[in-house]
């Protein structure tokens, strides 16, 4: 994750907000794999629950894209059963 702004002052807000959308989204994923199948249902269940705790917390719009993009980025990889 980059994060480029005029000074460091302006840009670390920045980044400390991009930084908890990205582990929010992480969690999220990381939950809904471990717990469910991960079929399109439940992506969309977590995409539902991203939108609603991005809703309570009170995050910019760009919240909830950037949690839905690592969540969909954490959910895309498969696990796979060791023998």
């Amino acid at each position: 994750m980059i994060v480029i702004q005029s000074s460091l002052g302006s840009a670390l807000p920045v980044s400390a907000q991009r930084f908890v959308e990205t582990l929010l989204g992480a969690v999220v994923g990381a939950l809904t794999v471990t717990l469910f199948i991960g079929k399109v249902f439940e992506f969309g269940m977590a995409v539902f629950v991203i939108g609603i705790i991005c809703t309570i917390l009170q995050l910019e719009k760009n919240a909830y894209r950037f949690a839905s993009i690592t969540l969909a980025i954490v959910m895309l990889v498969t696990r796979t059963d060791s023998v």
